[in-house]
């Protein structure tokens, strides 16, 4: 199998939402991975941002039907810990395009070796080191 690739809130969000021009690349994404042919990995931030989203909406049952579903996706979903947490503050100092969500992830990827990264963000390619993949 090919290397992991860590897949971003958006992708997920994408999938899901509404009618957007990036709601079917998503998805085709989404697809994939549920078909195996994407080995993917993501982290608990993702799951929150998901959950914030649909909690803020007062959609908190539609999420829980996703994010049931979403887990079963991913073949590992790293915790944030705190040995992550330099490495988040040296990101967000470095590269000023770069939330805070996404400088948590970026910090995660880089303490496991990933590389590749499925998103809809261009600031992840600002970072050397990752693979940005955007969906086609």
């Amino acid at each position: 199998m090919s290397d992991p690739f860590f897949v971003d809130t958006n992708i997920l969000m994408y999938a899901v939402g509404t009618e957007h021009p990036l709601k079917q690349p998503c998805l085709k994404i989404v697809e994939r991975i549920s078909q195996g042919e994407i080995m993917a990995v993501t982290d608990t931030e993702v799951f929150q941002e998901v959950a914030y989203r649909y909690w803020s909406q007062k959609k908190w049952r539609i999420a829980q039907e996703i994010l049931r579903d979403f887990q079963h996706l991913f073949n590992e979903i790293y915790p944030i810990e705190k040995r992550h947490l330099d490495l988040f503050y040296d990101l967000l100092t470095d590269y000023e395009k770069l939330s805070p969500r996404d400088a948590i992830h970026v910090a995660v990827m880089q303490s496991h070796r990933l590389k590749h990264i499925y998103t809809a963000d261009r600031a992840f390619a600002k970072v050397p080191g990752l693979q940005v993949h955007f969906p086609p």
